[in-house]
């Protein structure tokens, strides 16, 4: 996303159901970005869908017909089923079977929240210590 011109810094979660997105920074234009979307995969409109955007680069996605229906795939992919677990690698064996798009998002959001507040977390300590130093 940074080599296309966005200043995407962060860790976010940007979704086809717009009330799924989590931690979108006030700078961005979500309009712009759905549009951009769109113009990469000009099926994006026909499934429902996640993005993880980390300091400029989708690091995660998965997409399914419904949030309730079996995941149709996810990126990185698994060599095994096709659906990868966001952050932890792949899914049991028994877990593929019954994962929901619904399930990914909902490890994926705690996930990504965390992430965000460490991040913050660590921008405070830093700033504090500069602060310190002068």
């Amino acid at each position: 996303m940074g080599e296309d011109g966005y200043n995407a810094k962060g860790y976010y979660l940007i979704s086809s159901d717009r009330s799924k997105n989590i931690n979108i920074p006030d700078y961005l234009d979500e309009d712009s970005m759905y549009k951009r979307i769109h113009n990469f995969n000009s099926d994006s409109e026909k499934y429902d869908w996640f993005a993880v955007v980390e300091n400029d680069c989708v690091t995660y996605s998965a997409y399914a017909y419904g949030w309730k229906g079996k995941p149709v795939g996810s990126y990185p992919a698994s060599d095994y089923s096709g659906i990868y677990y966001y952050d932890t690698g792949f899914f049991k064996t028994k877990d593929r079977k019954k994962a929901t798009l619904q399930m990914l998002y909902a490890d994926t959001e705690k996930k990504v929240r965390q992430k965000a507040e460490d991040a913050d977390f660590l921008q405070e300590i830093m700033t504090a210590t500069e602060t310190a130093k002068e």
